[in-house]
């Protein structure tokens, strides 16, 4: 990104998608321009995000609600304006780096391979049942706040059985430029990129990378 090494033909085409608005479009949230004083960027715009992220495994049923983490609008300090603006549960869109080397992604550790990660962003509207099975989408958030999910955003905001924005190779791709953000002294500390499309299936949580015990809020 600082022109000082080339990227190769994978990370150059992930990078593309990076930016590209109308494709990853990650760089609407996680930052990929330098900052006002000339600094690297942050890969974070320190806003935040509701992703309608599938509900951990072991959470627990539909029914306790109770365990559905709300964060801003269940901070009873925060102006009541401020708790009813649609940020229920949202979550601070965190920096991507060295994400490649996290163990578990997303604020409740839904995910443990970076790869499923990308493809949840790719087909959660085009394929919900693979992400939340036989029974409602946005399952970790209670029904009366579904409405604030992000499904405007690009790659939002298709319909069930649509065509992705993004392709299995595109994601390939995507994840290859995400291991390029990696801090030279963590480089030992994360699996090479998973990049066989069947690394995408939900059964890969159960072979997560090594890593170091790092959990994002939400990639």
């Amino acid at each position: 990104m600082q022109g000082r090494a080339p990227f190769n033909a994978a990370e150059e085409r992930g990078w593309a998608l990076f930016k590209e608005p109308e494709k990853g479009n990650c760089a609407a949230c996680h930052t990929a321009e330098a900052e006002a004083n000339d600094s690297p960027p942050l890969l974070t715009d320190d806003s935040y995000d509701n992703l309608g992220v599938p509900r951990h495994p072991l959470t627990g049923g539909e029914d306790r609600r109770s365990c559905h983490d709300l964060v801003l609008c269940r901070n009873k300090s925060l102006p009541a304006s401020i708790r009813a603006a649609g940020l229920c549960g949202a979550f601070k869109v965190p920096s991507l780096r060295n994400v490649a080397v996290r163990q578990a992604c997303f604020h409740n550790a839904a995910m443990t391979d970076l790869r499923e990660v990308l493809a949840f962003y790719a087909t959660r509207d085009t394929d919900p049942r693979r992400w939340y099975g036989p029974g409602p989408a946005f399952n970790d958030i209670p029904p009366d706040h579904r409405r604030n999910v992000n499904r405007n955003e690009v790659p939002y905001g298709q319909k069930p059985d649509e065509q992705p924005r993004l392709s299995e190779q595109d994601i390939d791709d995507l994840l290859t430029f995400l291991h390029t953000l990696i801090d030279a002294d963590l480089a030992g500390s994360a699996a090479k990129p998973r990049v066989a499309a069947a690394a995408a299936s939900v059964a890969a949580r159960a072979d997560p990378p090594a890593a170091s015990p790092r959990v994002a809020n939400h990639p």
